[in-house]
């Protein structure tokens, strides 16, 4: 729902009283309250596919905010999030260690994703250089650091062997780390990084 398009087609099929049923990119919902992602997602669908039951409540919040009297209610369908419960298994039987120093901790930085001069993150405010440059830095200070790249970005040379760039699952990954950090919080990344219950800077 995210893509433009198909917020018009949303819009086109609600104004002709065709179904309009929404289903969401990830487990967002409830995760967050980044408006750029409320509206997109719960505008105009007349059955809206989430994931937990804060959804509800976020759902008629932005609905209500957005339409005000001309909201209709709509059919909402609480979902499990098979992702983020695979995360939670993971980490069954890891000991978090929570007294660990961050220079002795093993940390996992997952980065926004890049492509071409678009950046993905919650205010839309770090140009992509900038949010590169910024992840270098952290990289170049901290040694205990690796970085995952985003699956749909850009490759991005960050200036560390490549030992230290991690690629695939971001579940499997988290499993191998003591701490994770990260600069956006709108994302299903973001969510999937909560229900580890690493800690997260």
């Amino acid at each position: 729902p995210a893509k433009l398009h198909n917020r018009f087609l949303s819009f086109s099929a609600a104004a002709h009283t065709i179904p309009v049923y929404g289903c969401l990119h990830g487990s967002e919902c409830g995760a967050n309250r980044a408006y750029n992602w409320v509206y997109n997602d719960f505008t105009c669908c007349d059955v809206l596919l989430g994931y937990g039951p804060a959804g509800r409540k976020l759902a008629e919040t932005a609905r209500s905010n957005f339409f005000g009297e001309l909201n209709n209610s709509f059919n909402y369908v609480e979902s499990s999030c098979e992702n983020v419960q695979a995360v939670r298994d993971l980490q069954k039987n890891k000991t978090v260690k929570a007294s660990l120093k961050f220079q002795e901790a093993k940390v996992l930085y997952v980065a926004s994703r890049v492509r071409g001069v678009d950046c993905i993150n919650p205010a839309i405010v770090f140009s992509p250089s900038v949010n590169i440059s910024f992840v270098r830095e952290i990289l170049d200070q901290f040694e205990n650091v690796d970085v995952k790249t985003h699956p749909k970005g850009d490759m991005i040379n960050y200036g560390v062997e490549d030992s230290r760039i991690k690629t695939g699952d971001l579940k499997d990954l988290l499993s191998t780390y003591d701490a994770v950090m990260v600069d956006n919080v709108a994302t299903t990344a973001f969510a999937i990084m909560a229900a580890s219950e690493l800690p997260i800077i």
